[in-house]
């Protein structure tokens, strides 16, 4: 067959005048906060890597002063809010910019905790990786459904995550936690795990820990899980993959489109293709985008980049794969399709938005019935990735976009320090309608809004592997 060559696509015009700025601890000028009757002096937030103040891969104190929860306690004026901070360049090494054509790199050096010796739990329990059945039962990462490494490092061996926050007598908690129940799923291209958690388990534990947290006598702040249709992993690589597509096309008329493969399927069937014209066209992820210059080409790199991750010879993974022919052109031949692992299809994308519809039903019933406050993540992520946010003050109107949106960190799943300012503004504006207070929300022009660049400037190729850690992070496994 024909090799046809195509162009590297270029996948981001990556402009960097919105990183310009310093990493220093936010310094915000407040007004002053009235909480009316509440009282919340003693704030504790629960979740996932989202509370944890996670981006761009890492878990690091120069983010971590951006979480949501930290800008909540600044604005109640709380000073003794701890988090489980990590010194550069986190756990694991974060992501770097390192060129304007987006080439991907990893910060050197090794990260460690530096405040392990607090003789208390911390505020923000937040950790990356969990699902919410670890919330009430992991104790270790070994001893726990999600295994994330990261739960040693913020539970300490003190109990579990709500325990550990009960503990502390809070009189106001946050709790975002269920998008890694989904998002396992669905960054692995519903490969492992091969589905959402069970939707009767996940009802069965968040009603249970909904009751935890009623019975604290706390006021509670919950959100929702975003639908991951909304998120930059999967939205950023699908388009300029169709353009590669197209433009292959004005070369030989006879590709009929990107052959992929089907959930469960090795070969593509001879209709197993797409040209992203669909009511729902696949969704590439960001993984993808390594793979994507490689369109047409007689290759079989993903399946060396697999054995070389996996530890197993190419000759296993070949073997597992039957009918796999790398001679023919990659994605434009059946026998050589788009990878399952790096795209989600119509049907997976249904059943990863069934699994958050009803996820978020369970959640939104809990705060009904429980007097919680409601952060609606999902109406609003839906928003801003169609007509982006607005954050008044004569600031530049946000989008969902990989990088130059200004949401969203390198890793194309967590948020910026602007990102996660935004977020802290929404929690609070549920604060204030379901409990009658006046907290002030963040100022957003004090908050940098840069994501990690190193000062190298060089030529190349966007690299994409590393993202597969993200994958990893959010409970999936690309094998």
């Amino acid at each position: 067959m024909k090799t046809f060559k195509i162009i590297s696509i270029i996948l981001l015009p990556l402009f960097l005048f919105f990183i310009s700025c310093s990493l220093e601890e936010p310094d915000l000028k407040k007004t002053p906060t009235s909480t009316g009757s509440e009282d919340f002096s003693k704030y504790v937030a629960i979740g996932n890597s989202l509370t944890a103040g996670y981006q761009s891969g890492s878990l690091v104190e120069e983010h971590q002063k951006y979480s949501f929860p930290n800008l909540i306690a600044q604005q109640l004026g709380i000073e003794d809010f701890e988090q489980p901070t990590v010194s550069w360049p986190g756990l694991p090494n974060i992501m770097t910019l390192e060129s304007v054509t987006g080439v991907l790199g990893t910060a050197s050096g090794s990260g460690a905790p530096t405040n392990a010796a607090l003789a208390r739990p911390y505020d923000n329990l937040g950790i990356p990786g969990i699902v919410l059945g670890d919330v009430d039962s992991a104790l270790t990462g070994a001893l726990s459904y999600s295994q994330s490494g990261l739960i040693d490092l913020v539970l300490r061996g003190l109990g579990t995550q709500i325990d550990q926050a009960l503990s502390l007598n809070p009189t106001l908690i946050s709790c975002w936690i269920g998008n890694n129940d989904v998002l396992g799923y669905a960054t692995s291209g519903g490969i492992n795990p091969s589905s959402p958690t069970n939707a009767m388990a996940f009802g069965f534990l968040y009603q249970q820990l909904a009751g935890k947290l009623a019975g604290s006598g706390a006021k509670v702040v919950v959100a929702n899980i975003p639908d991951v249709t909304s998120v930059p992993f999967f939205t950023t690589i699908g388009p300029r993959i169709a353009a590669g597509v197209a433009a292959a096309q004005q070369v030989n008329s006879q590709i009929p489109g990107l052959y992929y493969q089907k959930h469960g399927r090795i070969i593509a069937n001879q209709d197993d293709y797409t040209n992203f014209n669909e009511d729902v066209p696949p969704l590439i992820t960001l993984v993808g985008g390594t793979y994507a210059p490689l369109l047409g080409q007689p290759t079989g790199k993903w399946y060396r980049d697999l054995a070389a991750k996996t530890g197993y010879s190419i000759e296993i993974i070949m073997g597992s794969n039957p009918g796999i022919d790398t001679t023919e052109a990659f994605g434009f031949h059946p026998h050589n399709p788009w990878p399952d692992a790096l795209l989600l299809d119509a049907d997976e994308i249904a059943v990863a938005q069934t699994a958050t519809s009803t996820f978020n039903v369970v959640i939104e019933q809990a705060a009904t019935d429980n007097g919680f406050a409601l952060f609606d993540a999902n109406a609003f992520l839906a928003e801003a990735a169609v007509s982006g946010y607005d954050p008044g003050a004569g600031l530049p109107t946000l989008y969902a976009d990989y990088i130059l949106g200004g949401l969203f960190s390198l890793d194309g799943v967590h948020p910026s320090n602007m990102g996660y300012a935004v977020v802290a503004n929404q929690m609070i504006d549920a604060l204030n309608e379901e409990f009658d207070t006046d907290i002030q929300k963040v100022n957003l022009r004090e908050i940098s809004g840069n994501s990690p660049v190193a000062s190298s400037v060089k030529t190349s190729s966007l690299d994409l592997k590393m993202m597969s850690r993200t994958v990893e992070l959010m409970g999936g496994n690309i094998r």
